[in-house]
């Protein structure tokens, strides 16, 4: 795994995603997912930059969930308008501890964005969790880190999500 936190708190914005692309370098056989999509916003701005197989969000809340499927009926209109292509791209509302299919599209998943700064340590820690999943050398980018860049390998902590990843720290990621 490879692990990134950014100190991102409400809407990320289009630069940092613009950034956050540059660094991923998606391929057209590799998925993207936001966790916790809000707007879409983070789902919409892949699918349009990023040439890749599949990119998904899924969103508690219902009013931000009604929002994102206006944006992706408006974002679908224009690419068309224009004659620009985009990634294929799914929104769903639901909750992405319980939802029956998220479990397989994170074992499948090679990057995995988190806003999580407000998701509080009970559902980071069920991320954490859900993350043990993953193949190799898929990515978490997240607001909030799921594990500290100075994670020490023990035997109390051998089966922690730490004990398989590599945490890098935004200015590493991002150049700055």
């Amino acid at each position: 795994f490879f692990f990134v936190f950014l100190k991102v708190y409400g809407e990320t914005s289009p630069d940092l995603i613009d950034s956050i692309l540059q660094v991923l370098n998606l391929t057209d056989d590799q998925t993207f997912i936001d966790l916790g999509s809000g707007v879409g916003n983070v789902v919409l701005h892949v699918a349009a930059l990023a040439n890749c197989k599949h990119v998904y969000g899924i969103e508690h809340e219902e009013t931000p969930a009604a929002y994102a499927h206006a944006m992706a009926d408006e974002f679908r209109f224009w690419m068309r308008w224009y004659g620009k292509h985009h990634s294929e791209f799914q929104l769903e509302q639901g909750d992405f501890l319980t939802h029956p299919k998220l479990d397989e599209r994170i074992k499948e998943a090679d990057v995995i964005f988190a806003n999580n700064y407000v998701f509080g340590s009970t559902v980071n820690h069920e991320l954490k969790v859900k993350f043990m999943a993953m193949k190799d050398g898929a990515k978490i980018v997240s607001s909030r880190e799921f594990c500290s860049e100075t994670f020490r390998l023990n035997d109390r902590t051998k089966n922690d999500l730490g004990a398989v990843m590599h945490v890098s720290k935004p200015e590493d990621f991002l150049g700055k």
